[in-house]
C-alpha cells in the first residue's frame, strides 16, 4: 500500500484493524441516538493523526479508537527519554514521524498531517512548533500537563512558559477534562483548573481554544460509562469543528482578520450542541467577566 514500515518507536494502525471497526460501530451507534452525524462538520480533506503519547508512551488505545473513525493513525510508542534535558530528542523523533507521514501521501492528495498529543505528549508538541514556526503543523492537544507534581525550581522553566514560546502562526485545539488534576496542584498560587489553562493562553501569542469533557479527569476519554458516549461525541465534534475551520482558512488565504472570527464564532456555536466550552477570550472579556462574578 501506500504508507511503509514505520519507525521501531512509532506504530501505525490500519483501517482494518478492530480499533477502526469499533469506531465505526460506535459512530453509527452515535447518529441513531443522536438523530445526526457526531461531528456536525463536513471534511472535505483526509487526515493522518500522528499521535504523541504520554510519559509512559503506549498507543493511547481511546484516541486511536475515537480518530480511527475520521482518518488514519499513527502513534509513536515510546520517547527517547522524559529527562527536560533530553526535551531535543523526542522533538527530533516527533518532527521525523510527522515528515515521514507527510511524505507518504499521493502526490496530488488532499491528505494533511495532525500532530495529536496527550499530557507529556502535548509538552513535546509545544517544543516542535516553538522551534520552527514555518512548518505550520495542525495540533490537537488533549489533557495539557499546565502543573507538574512539584513547583518549577527555575523560573521560565515552567510549563506555561512552554505555552508562550508558541508562535503566533500556531493554531491549536486544547480538549481537556472538568477535574483535570494537572490542572489543579497544592503548590499553585492564583487561577487552578480550566480557568489556569485558559489564563496561560491569554499570554501565548497563539490561536487556541480550550474545549471541556465533563466529568473527565487527565484522559479526556477515560470516564464512567454513563459519560462515556458524551465524552467521545465532545472529543469528535470538536475534532472535526477544527478540522473543518482549517479547511475554510486554506480556501481562502486571504481572509481577513474578521473573517477569521466570524469563522470562530459560527464553530463556537456548532460546539455548544455538544456541551463544549467557548473559545478562547480576550482579556478585556475575561476581565469584564471576573467582575460580574
Amino acid at each position: 500500500g501506500v504508507f511503509r514500515e514505520q519507525h521501531p518507536a512509532t506504530r501505525s494502525h490500519t483501517s482494518s484493524s478492530r480499533a477502526a471497526l469499533a469506531s465505526r460501530d460506535m459512530d453509527k451507534f452515535l447518529k441513531r441516538k443522536a438523530g445526526a452525524a457526531p461531528s456536525g462538520a463536513v471534511l472535505e480533506k483526509r487526515y493522518v493523526f500522528v499521535i504523541a503519547p504520554g510519559a509512559g508512551g503506549g498507543d493511547c488505545p481511546e484516541l486511536v479508537d475515537a480518530l480511527g473513525s475520521i482518518g488514519r493513525t499513527e502513534s509513536i510508542s515510546k520517547w527517547p527519554s522524559t529527562f527536560p534535558g533530553r526535551m531535543a530528542e523526542n522533538v527530533s523523533l516527533l518532527e521525523r514521524t510527522a515528515t515521514a507521514a507527510r511524505s507518504r501521501a499521493p502526490a496530488g492528495s488532499t491528505t494533511e498531517v495532525v500532530l495529536v498529543g496527550h499530557s507529556f505528549g502535548c509538552r513535546v508538541i509545544c517544543e516542535l512548533l516553538a522551534k520552527d514556526a514555518t512548518q505550520r503543523w495542525p495540533a490537537i492537544l488533549t489533557s495539557y500537563p499546565l502543573f507538574g507534581p512539584s513547583k518549577p525550581k527555575t523560573p521560565g522553566t515552567d510549563r506555561v512558559a512552554t505555552l508562550k514560546k508558541l508562535p503566533s502562526t500556531a493554531r491549536l485545539l486544547f480538549v481537556s477534562g472538568e477535574n483535570d488534576e494537572f490542572l489543579r496542584r497544592d503548590w499553585v498560587e492564583g487561577a487552578t483548573g480550566i480557568a489556569a489553562l485558559r489564563a496561560a493562553l491569554e499570554e501565548a501569542p497563539c490561536t487556541s481554544r480550550v474545549v471541556v469533557v465533563d466529568g473527565a479527569k487527565h484522559n479526556v476519554l477515560k470516564v464512567a460509562k454513563s459519560r462515556a458516549l458524551a465524552a467521545r461525541g465532545t472529543l469528535l465534534s470538536a475534532v472535526r469543528a477544527y478540522l473543518a475551520q482549517g479547511e475554510a482558512a486554506a480556501s481562502s488565504p486571504s481572509s481577513s482578520l474578521k473573517k477569521a472570527k466570524t469563522t470562530g464564532k459560527e464553530a463556537e456555536k456548532e460546539e455548544q450542541k455538544a456541551s463544549e466550552d467557548d473559545p478562547k477570550k480576550t482579556k478585556k472579556q475575561n476581565t469584564a467577566e471576573s467582575q460580574k462574578k
